[in-house]
C-alpha cells in the first residue's frame, strides 16, 4: 500500500523468540489462570478446575526453551526493536511515539494498560460537557487509542508479553511453522480522532458501502460532514488505493480508512480485512446486507445518528467497569476549570 498507509516498519521474529514470548506469558500466575479458563471452558464461578499438572501439559510441544533461554531471546528481540526505534526517532525529530503490534493483532488487551486507561479516560471525560453515557463511551474510545502509544522497546514489550491476544497468535503461528512469517510491526504514531475512522466494503470492482467505524458512539459533527467525508474517501480510494490493490490481485476486501491532519485532508488506509462474516459489518449486518456488500444494491454510507440505546451492553466487561467505577470528583472539575 506504500504511501497510502502509515509509515510502517517490519522487524522479523524468530521461532525461538516467539516461543520466548509464549513462555514468558505462561510464567505469570494471572496469565496462567486465564489460559486454564480458556483451555478448559472454566466459567467465572470457577467450575471445572484444572490441576498444576494439567497446566504443565498444555502445549508442551511448543514450549521447548529452557527457562534460562527465555530472557536471552526476548532481550535479543527487544534490543533490535530499540535500535529500530532509535533510527526512526533520529530520522524524524517530530515523531514522538509509535504504535507496535504483531503481524496479526495489537496488545490492546494487555492488563499493563489498565491503570493507564483509567487515567486517560478520566482526563478525556473531564473535557466533555454532558458527561453522559455517550460522552463516557467517546472518552473510553479516545483513551483506548492514546494508551497504545509507546516510545521505547521496554514499553512495547511490556504490553506484548502480557497480552493474551499476542499469546494466542504466537501459539497459532507456532502450530504452522511451514508458513512462518511473524513480525513486530512498528508504525509512526499519527493522531486519529476516534470519529474519523470508517470501514468500507469492496467487491465487484467498486466500493459498495461505508460505515462509521466506532459506531457505538454518536458524534454530533459527523452528520454535517457526511458528504465531504464521502467525497474525500472516494477520491482517495479510487485514485490511490484501488489501483495498488488491483495490481496485487485483490478482488474482495474490507478496508478501514482514517482522515487525519489539518481539515482532515490526510487520508490513510489503516488496514485491510478479509471479506468474511468474521469481520465486523459495523452499522450494517452480514445477514441483511450481503447483497449490498457484493455490489448488487446501491451504495450506502451509514453513520450513528443519535446516542445508541443499550450501547453500554456492547462494550467489554472491563470497559463497562471503568464507566461504572471511575468517577470525577469536585477536585477534578476545579482543576479542569483552572
Amino acid at each position: 500500500l506504500g504511501e497510502t498507509t502509515f509509515p510502517t516498519y517490519l522487524l522479523p521474529i524468530s521461532v525461538d523468540e516467539a516461543r520466548a514470548f509464549m513462555q514468558k506469558y505462561n510464567q505469570s500466575e494471572d496469565n496462567k489462570k486465564q489460559i486454564l479458563m480458556d483451555k478448559a471452558g472454566i466459567n467465572t464461578n470457577g467450575e471445572k478446575k484444572m490441576t498444576q499438572e494439567d497446566y504443565e501439559n498444555l502445549d508442551m510441544e511448543l514450549c521447548t526453551l529452557e527457562e534460562s533461554e527465555i530472557d536471552v531471546h526476548l532481550d535479543a528481540a527487544k534490543g533490535r526493536l530499540q535500535e529500530l526505534l532509535d533510527r526512526i526517532f533520529e530520522e524524524d525529530e517530530e515523531c514522538d511515539g509509535v504504535f507496535v503490534k504483531m503481524s496479526s493483532r495489537s496488545a490492546k488487551d494487555s492488563p499493563v494498560l489498565d491503570e493507564k486507561l483509567k487515567i486517560l479516560y478520566k482526563e478525556q471525560l473531564m473535557k466533555k460537557k454532558k458527561r453522559d453515557l455517550n460522552d463516557q463511551i467517546i472518552s473510553l474510545l479516545e483513551a483506548g487509542t492514546f494508551m497504545l502509544k509507546v516510545s521505547s522497546a521496554e514499553e512495547a514489550f511490556n504490553l506484548l508479553i502480557n497480552s493474551e491476544r499476542i499469546w494466542q497468535d504466537m501459539r497459532l503461528a507456532l502450530h504452522h511453522l511451514d508458513r512462518w512469517n511473524m513480525n513486530i510491526i512498528v508504525r509512526k504514531w499519527v493522531p486519529i480522532d476516534v470519529d474519523m475512522e470508517f470501514r468500507g466494503f469492496y467487491s465487484n470492482n467498486k466500493l459498495n458501502a461505508l460505515s462509521q467505524y466506532n459506531f457505538i458512539a454518536y458524534f454530533e459533527r459527523l452528520g454535517g460532514l457526511k458528504d465531504e467525508i464521502l467525497s474525500k474517501i472516494e477520491q482517495f480510494f479510487y485514485n490511490d488505493v484501488k489501483p495498488k490493490l488491483d495490481d496485487a490481485g485483490f478482488t474482495q476486501y474490507i478496508v478501514d480508512f482514517a482522515l487525519c491532519g489539518d481539515n482532515y485532508n490526510d487520508l490513510y488506509v489503516i488496514e485491510l480485512n478479509p471479506f468474511l462474516e468474521s469481520t465486523s459489518a459495523g452499522l450494517f449486518s452480514w445477514s441483511k446486507n450481503r447483497d449490498l456488500f457484493e455490489g448488487k444494491e446501491d451504495f450506502q454510507f451509514l453513520l450513528t445518528n443519535k446516542p445508541m440505546a443499550g450501547a453500554k451492553a456492547t462494550i467489554s466487561h472491563d470497559w463497562r467497569e471503568i464507566i461504572e467505577n471511575v468517577k470525577l470528583d469536585d477536585d477534578d472539575d476545579n482543576n479542569n476549570n483552572n
